[in-house]
């Protein structure tokens, strides 16, 4: 199974861990990449990724989140097709950067998106005829696949 994290899962490692939700999806992403280590799971990424991780103002936080994501080696790179896919899903009111994930993971057959944004996946089941991709919580993940 082809999985994608979004850039949600490569920060919360790093985020405040005394509220209980982001222990567990901390927890769960830790999990799911051992699953990946492996051979479970085939994980991918994209230089979406890699560019909104470098977005993130906090030196350390950036720094660990890019090592993260640098142990992937299924690299997706950014083409016109990902990018027109990218504008259509814009109109169901995913964000840029959601609809560049989705885009990447459909049109290149993954199976999942996993991410913390109750949001993007409330969005996504709402619009699941058009996306053509399932996106779940890492916790949600870990109940319904291992």
């Amino acid at each position: 199974m082809k999985i994608y994290l979004d850039t949600c899962c490569y920060s919360r490692p790093f985020d405040d861990q005394t509220l209980e939700r982001i222990r567990l999806e901390t927890i769960s992403i830790g999990y799911i990449l051992n699953r990946i280590d492996i051979g479970l799971f085939e994980l991918y990424s994209s230089d979406i990724l890699e560019f909104e991780l470098n977005l993130n103002p906090d030196d350390l936080k950036r720094e660990l989140s890019l090592e993260l994501l640098n142990q992937t080696s299924n690299k997706v790179l950014l083409n016109n097709e990902i990018i027109n896919y990218a504008k259509e899903i814009e109109h169901f009111g995913f964000k840029t950067f959601d609809a560049l994930h989705i885009a990447t993971s459909v049109l290149n057959e993954i199976n999942v998106i996993i991410t913390t944004d109750d949001k993007l996946i409330s969005l996504a089941q709402k619009n699941k005829k058009y996306i053509k991709i399932k996106v779940v919580n890492p916790i949600e993940f870990i109940k319904e696949y291992l």
